[in-house]
């Protein structure tokens, strides 16, 4: 029975959660009600109380699922990389791809900073993105294939100018030009982290 119930418990949340994200996707956080969550999930406004503390928690929730999954997609797009440098190139590119989906637009790039604000918000890119980027850094560092800065410190740099490159991608009229640009400029940025004496001609 415990068992029953514990899955029970678990899939109300999950369902809320994909409710949550469908309705904060596309209508946007601030056009969403708990109403309409709870009656897109199909359980009652106790049962979300039960889970979330309130309509900011639940897009923090949403927020840090999505969140995962940009995480997730960056790290598998730089499996197979040559070298640290091209591992960094791939994840960040694979991230600024996904900043064409719409539902990714709203949630992550558009709504998270007013919704959360700015501590909640780099605390949770830092949790899901920090440690990736900051390994591949000290591998590049490590191999002489990026100039020895201090991996913690270019690793959150890195992150914000990725991060900014997909907000402009999310508010730019034409996106996918914007995706292309900016993905040319942020790939230039980063081998231009690459040593004098081991970059290679262009």
């Amino acid at each position: 029975m415990a068992k029953l119930r514990d899955e029970h418990v678990d899939a109300t949340r999950r369902a809320l959660l994909a409710a949550a994200r469908r309705l904060f996707g596309t209508l946007g956080f601030a056009t969403t009600s708990l109403d309409q969550v709870v009656a897109e999930a199909g359980v009652t406004k106790g049962a979300l109380y039960h889970h979330f503390r309130n309509k900011e928690h639940l897009f923090l929730e949403v927020y840090d699922e999505v969140e995962g999954e940009l995480s997730a997609h960056s790290m598998a797009a730089a499996v197979g990389a040559s070298d640290a440098v091209d591992a960094l190139q791939r994840g960040f590119a694979a991230f600024l791809d996904l900043a064409l989906d719409p539902v990714v637009q709203r949630i992550a790039l558009l709504d998270a900073a007013s919704v959360l604000g700015t501590a909640a918000k780099l605390e949770v890119d830092a949790r899901r993105s920090l440690a990736a980027v900051r390994a591949a850094v000290e591998v590049g560092v490590a191999q002489g294939l990026l100039e020895p800065l201090d991996p913690d410190a270019l690793a959150q740099l890195l992150i914000a100018a990725c991060s900014q490159a997909a907000l402009l991608i999310a508010s730019a009229e034409d996106p996918a030009t914007a995706r292309s640009e900016l993905g040319v400029a942020l790939d230039r940025l980063i081998a231009g982290l690459v040593p004098r004496d081991g970059a290679e001609e262009t």
